[in-house]
């Protein structure tokens, strides 16, 4: 059992207790490395993930000198419930403290060609109570010299019990 961090930080999660879609996610990512130490971006192909997955998604370009990172692709059910868009916009390694822990983990990721897992308490803009959110990030690199992107994939369908009072606005597409 993956216990609830304290609110604000992380606990890794050993890849083999990730199971579920993630464990799919995980297993697609796995078997496109084969011998690489990394899969490439174009043979990852987003559409072949679990479609329940694909919403809460998010890939960043890692872009180099200075070292920033750039979101190819912010998923809607980030949209949705956090009330933000992201694609587009760059978080640069120089602003490291400024309280984005994204913006810590790619850093970390981005000399790193290990899956990370880890398990962080959220906080979504409604109804403002800390969720739990698990999640997984995949290292791509389209010259195996380097990491040139990060595809991260977020789970907080599945601690949903304990968010009993967190529900999506009435036009809102995330499905709880």
């Amino acid at each position: 059992m993956i216990s609830s961090p304290e609110f604000g930080t992380a606990v890794d999660v050993p890849l083999d207790e990730i199971d579920g879609v993630m464990k799919v996610c995980l297993d697609y990512w796995q078997n496109l490395k084969g011998t690489q130490r990394a899969p490439t971006w174009r043979k990852f192909c987003i559409m072949d993930l679990p479609v329940k997955v694909i919403p809460f998604v998010t890939i960043v370009d890692v872009k180099r000198e200075p070292l920033a990172f750039v979101y190819r692709f912010w998923g809607t059910g980030h949209l949705e419930a956090k009330r933000v868009e992201r694609t587009g916009q760059t978080l640069l390694a120089d602003e490291r403290g400024s309280g984005d822990a994204a913006l810590d983990d790619y850093i970390m990721m981005a000399d790193s060609w290990s899956p990370q897992a880890f398990k962080r308490n959220i906080r979504l803009p409604e109804p403002r109570l800390p969720i739990t959110q698990l999640s997984l990030r995949l290292p791509l690199s389209s010259t195996g010299e380097q990491v040139d992107q990060i595809l991260s994939i977020c789970d907080w369908w599945s601690f949903r019990e304990s968010w009993p009072d967190f529900h999506p606005p009435k036009d809102s597409k995330i499905s709880t």
